[in-house]
């Protein structure tokens, strides 16, 4: 799926010059398609406009017949976005690359259009953007400075049955990070390196920690809310340990000001004190990263004490 832009509004998909205005070549099957989905508009047309003239003309705030034709309407309009973008990929595919299209509905063709709306080349970072990796970006910088980017990976069922966003990394085993210290400063390491190399796009992370070096980095400001606004997040932490039976958790708060970012970091392992640090990251006007050893851990944002957590862990 290549798209070259030879010059403003002309484009190559293959050795196929495509220019503004062109029709787009359809085979036997795609014109079939195309017929249907133009029967759809132009029902969904005739509709309309008999429900334009329909509410001109009401006297009554509601008309039970004309509410089922609306909502006929709004069906009908779901089928031709749905067929008609579908069609539209298909063609794509089998030409090999994307292009500014547009459709038209009296001449049942599909156009090229002169300005594409977004990208028409599938970049990693379009492809990324399109299935939603930014807000998986800081939680697999941070994982991939503790475990190493090949040992990162994503499990979308997994998110879905806690209502989160997180990604896996899977440890060096033999106990490397079994020990709170070693946790704590790892983790420390692992968001400064992530602040110096992917600059300072941030958010505040729960780390679970597992006894076979495993982890696993959630994205705490994705986090629904299920009391009020105010509560910002990790409030589901009786569902997500439970369910995930780590023996150690890292909370990470980020704050954000003007030209610098801090994160209070607290790490509580299963029947050991909770520690802490704080980093700071400044970004002007000279950038720099900072971490204090000697901070308190403070589980307050959790509205759990560090004993109920604990009671949590594995």
């Amino acid at each position: 799926m290549l798209t070259s832009t030879i010059e403003p509004g002309t484009y190559m998909v293959g050795t196929k010059i495509f220019k503004p205005g062109q029709e787009v070549p359809f085979t036997e099957e795609e014109q079939k398609e195309m017929d249907a989905i133009c029967d759809i508009y132009e029902n969904w047309n005739v509709t309309r406009s008999a429900l334009l003239n329909a509410c001109h003309l009401a006297e009554e705030p509601f008309d039970i017949e004309l509410a089922k034709q609306a909502h006929d309407l709004k069906i009908e309009n779901f089928k031709l976005r749905f067929k008609l973008n579908l069609l539209i990929a298909g063609v794509e595919k089998r030409l090999g690359g994307l292009l500014p299209i547009y459709f038209s509905s009296l001449k049942k063709k599909l156009f090229v259009n002169a300005k594409p709306e977004e990208s028409l080349v599938y970049t990693i970072k379009f492809i990324g953007d399109t299935i939603g990796m930014p807000a998986f970006d800081f939680p697999r910088a941070v994982a991939s400075q503790i475990v190493g980017k090949p040992q990162v990976s994503f499990n979308n069922m997994e998110d879905e049955r806690l209502s989160i966003i997180s990604v896996f990394g899977k440890g060096p085993g033999g106990g490397t990070l079994e020990k709170a210290e070693n946790r704590l400063s790892t983790l420390g390491q692992a968001v400064e390196a992530a602040l110096e190399e992917e600059g300072p796009t941030a958010m505040s992370l729960i780390i679970l920690w597992f006894a076979n070096d495993d982890i696993r980095v959630i994205n705490a400001d994705a986090i629904p809310s299920t009391i009020d606004p105010t509560t910002r997040v990790l409030w589901n932490l009786k569902d997500i340990l439970p369910a995930t039976k780590p023996n150690g958790i890292s909370i990470v708060i980020e704050k954000a000001e003007p030209t610098r970012m801090s994160f209070a970091v607290s790490h509580l392992d299963k029947g050991k004190p909770a520690t802490g640090l704080e980093i700071t990251h400044t970004v002007a006007p000279v950038r720099e990263t900072k971490v204090n050893t000697d901070a308190k851990p403070n589980f307050g944002v959790t509205r759990l004490t560090p004993e109920a957590i604990d009671a949590l862990l594995e």
